[in-house]
């Protein structure tokens, strides 16, 4: 990567974060939408082969999307600004910025995806009744060198959004070096992660590494309430999930 490049990632990181930052501070509505669409207006004319998604995303918010509404309620009352950082560049900075990378393969018939998903283990600490995971043999899943490669590799074809699901991701740890989701999340800390999990073992010791790291994104599955969510998952999940939920509230985390 040249110079170049590194020094317009930075100038774009930093205008982007700008915004964001304005937009926690909106006061209404109105402003809150005026801002972003500014954001996005500007994002498209850099996207290249992005803009087309870019655009559908400008015109959902148009149209007040629930997304729309939601990512007010996230960057208005309670996004860290370390969260915030990691939301700028590495989601919207990096994914405009390697549109370059993405129109140089498409020129040789190749179309990366915009993002992929992976599961490092089919594990859980859950035993939840029809769910596909417990089909498989336990203990079976990648290497941590295994979903290093794979996520080197996708770095160079410009992908920068990832899924992580399961098992519980959250259980995964290496037999050989004892590393785990959030080590990976470390190493890789130019890509942004979703994390599909039960919410179970987001403990304070973890939430406190996800609130310094800032690129991963718990998304955590219920059933509903709490008869509907223990009768599937087991007596307390429920429970331990609005803990979990509460402690990554406060600690700013996506």
């Amino acid at each position: 990567e040249s110079l170049a490049t590194r020094l317009k990632k930075k100038v774009l990181e930093r205008e982007i974060y700008h915004y964001l930052t304005r937009l926690a501070k909106t006061e209404n509505e109105k402003d809150y939408y005026e801002e972003f669409d500014l954001i996005l207006t500007g994002l498209s004319k850099l996207a290249g082969s992005n803009r087309t998604a870019m655009e559908s995303v400008r015109q959902a918010f148009q149209r007040r999307h629930p997304l729309a509404d939601l990512s007010r309620l996230i960057l208005q009352d309670r996004l860290s600004k370390v969260s915030r950082e990691k939301l700028a560049k590495n989601f919207f900075c990096d994914w405009v910025m390697e549109a370059k990378k993405r129109e140089k393969l498409e020129e040789e018939s190749f179309k990366a995806p915009w993002f992929f998903v992976i599961s490092p283990t089919n594990t859980c600490n859950l035993n939840c009744y029809g769910c596909y995971a417990h089909e498989y043999p336990r203990g079976q899943g990648l290497s941590y060198a295994s979903l290093d490669r794979i996520l080197r590799e996708a770095e160079s074809l410009g992908i920068r959004f990832l899924t992580l699901s399961g098992g519980e991701p959250f259980h995964y740890k290496d037999k050989e070096t004892g590393k785990d989701l959030l080590d990976l999340a470390k190493e890789h800390n130019d890509m942004y992660f979703q994390v599909y999990t039960n919410g179970t073992l987001l403990d304070e010791e973890r939430i406190e590494k996800l609130a310094r790291l800032g690129n991963v994104v718990p998304a955590i599955s219920l059933e509903g309430f709490k008869k509907e969510t223990d009768e599937r998952r087991g007596k307390g999940v429920w429970e331990k999930i609005n803990k979990a939920r509460e402690n990554l509230y406060r600690a700013g985390v996506l």
